[in-house]
């Protein structure tokens, strides 16, 4: 009844009873610098997602091994963003240097919650 509005990526589409318009819409121009830094603040919000994932299942095991640590940050995250495994790595690397978590003196697969 009346009119309906569809939406095409490059144009705006209206139709009306009997005819069809076709009106073209301006294009927002992302420049080199902003999606530089959009991709940069996606990171490092996913690192914090990552850390805290790390940390809150630390804290309910004290103990893991790294493939179940990995595992299961995957499993928390996967709501998120697809966790990289090597990215999970260097977050694991960089609580340990931050001494959220440490290496088992026994057996280095294993980390122990510290904090």
């Amino acid at each position: 009844m009346g009119w309906t509005e569809g939406v095409d990526l490059s144009t705006l589409t209206v139709l009306h009873r009997m005819r069809r318009f076709r009106v073209p819409t301006a294009r927002k121009r992302i420049s080199k610098d902003e999606r530089n830094q959009a991709e940069e603040t996606v990171e490092n919000e996913r690192k914090f997602a990552t850390d805290a994932a790390i940390v809150r299942v630390m804290k309910a095991r004290k103990t893991c091994s790294l493939q179940e640590l990995i595992g299961e940050v995957s499993s928390q995250l996967m709501s998120l963003f697809r966790a990289d495994t090597r990215s999970v790595k260097r977050r694991i690397e960089d609580l340990v240097a931050r001494e959220f978590l440490e290496r088992d003196s026994k057996d280095s697969s294993l980390f122990n919650y510290l904090a």
